[in-house]
């Protein structure tokens, strides 16, 4: 795969940052070959590995590396092992950086550089995997499909907090109001229903119960058995008038029939 896609940058001086699922010796040694340094980290148990990397215990902030024609290996301790392959870097070298607290610590280079490059794409996937749109029983192409459709949203999230000087907010939140502004203009699709129902599908007339607003009166109190309350449309047009029904779903007061389609259907109401 890599090999693959990294065919339109080899022989042009490039650095290449992969992370542990690629990363691997020979690997390494097939794009050096082809004049492209490669930054990254590797598992502890991958072929040709350096075999006492495993065996030793170090304390934080230690480390060990190896070195042979053009490849640098290093174990370095920091909250649990790190492992990294690196062609650009020949030797370690350390500098030191200040912490969110203030306090001093030591970092190798090699690890510096690797985590300034790879953090967008660290927080990209973390971001994709808390809001996925895939599906387990989507068919594969789909969820290529909906995956390039993910990236692409979340790209347009990161371009629109860069470009908006107001209050930046959440993907979440982001990701709500695009799905909004999508289903405004949409309606819903007419189903063709000459063919027979399979065991168990509900006919049209019933589906609506999973989906649609159904009005129902108020309910009443203990004082009241006829509550009134005043329409939320008519409200908004600064008339004062009442009503004994509201919206099942969403708990809002409004006149039958005009006030109640003139809510659900125009986003000025």
């Amino acid at each position: 795969v890599v090999k693959d896609l990294s065919k339109p940058v080899l022989h042009k001086g490039h650095i290449l940052y992969l992370d542990n699922w690629y990363c691997s010796l020979n690997l390494f040694v097939t794009l050096l070959n082809s004049k492209t340094n490669v930054i990254g980290t590797v598992r502890a148990k991958r072929k040709n590995m350096p075999k006492d990397f495993l065996r030793t215990k170090f304390k934080t902030g230690e480390y060990e590396m190896r070195s042979c024609n053009g490849l640098l290996a290093v174990k370095w301790k920091d909250k649990r092992d790190v492992f990294i392959l690196s062609t650009k870097h020949t030797t370690v070298a350390i500098t030191q950086q200040i912490t969110k607290q203030h306090n001093p610590t030591w970092k190798l280079k090699c690890v510096i550089e690797y985590n300034k490059e790879v953090i967008g794409v660290d927080l990209q996937d973390q971001m994709l995997a808390c809001f996925p749109l895939m599906r387990k029983c989507m068919k594969g192409y789909r969820k290529i499909f909906f995956y390039l459709f993910d990236m692409a949203l979340f790209k347009s999230f990161i371009l629109h907090n860069k470009i908006n000087n107001e209050k930046r907010q959440g993907y979440a939140e982001y990701k709500l109001k695009i799905t909004e502004l999508s289903l405004e203009n949409s309606s819903l699709p007419h189903y063709n229903r000459e063919r027979e129902l399979s065991n168990g599908e509900l006919p049209l007339r019933l589906q609506a119960q999973q989906w649609s607003h159904f009005r129902k009166h108020i309910d009443p109190t203990s004082l009241n058995q006829h509550p009134k309350r005043r329409c939320v449309v008519c409200t908004k047009h600064k008339q004062r008038r009442e009503t004994t029904w509201e919206c099942k779903k969403c708990k809002i007061v409004l006149h039958v029939p005009t006030c109640f389609e003139r809510y659900h259907t125009v986003k000025d109401y």
